[in-house]
């Protein structure tokens, strides 16, 4: 038995993933996004080789006006079977989904459920693991 459960509206948005990929042997696997453009340019700003530390401040300064707040998402993305480690094929309810081994031991009753915004990973107690932010806006680049 699978430590974890797929809610049907969750297989739902799943199954129409693995559609449009059109990839004869899929796997899923979950992902965090955001719309949120990258800041462009800010290497021109710092020269070559830059420290983190400058790349943050020279885009933060660069776009200041224009942060925006990100709300993450957790998508179902689709690769080819060949492209995914065997110990990292955990299959659930007839999908077969991509978790590394020590996910799998830890996910013994998560669900993996549909928001209105996107896939929601919960754990045991219901607590949202995926999307880390999940209803919590933050600034990108914070």
């Amino acid at each position: 038995m699978s430590p974890l459960t797929i809610t049907d509206s969750a297989r739902t948005a799943i199954q129409s993933a693995i559609a449009a990929a059109g990839i004869a042997a899929p796997v899923v696997s979950l992902m965090q996004a955001h719309d949120v453009p990258s800041v462009d340019g800010v290497e021109r700003l710092v020269g070559p080789h830059p420290t983190e530390a400058a790349l943050r401040h020279a885009g933060l300064y660069e776009h200041r006006d224009s942060l925006q707040k990100v709300r993450w998402r957790l998508q179902a993305k689709v690769f080819p079977r060949d492209q995914v480690p065997a110990d990292c094929q955990m299959a659930v309810q007839g999908i077969l989904l991509s978790f590394s081994q020590e996910w799998q031991s830890q996910m013994q009753g998560w669900m993996l459920d549909l928001s209105p915004t996107g896939l929601v990973l919960k754990d045991q107690d219901g607590d949202v693991v995926f999307p880390v932010d999940s209803g919590q806006l933050t600034y990108y680049g914070e």
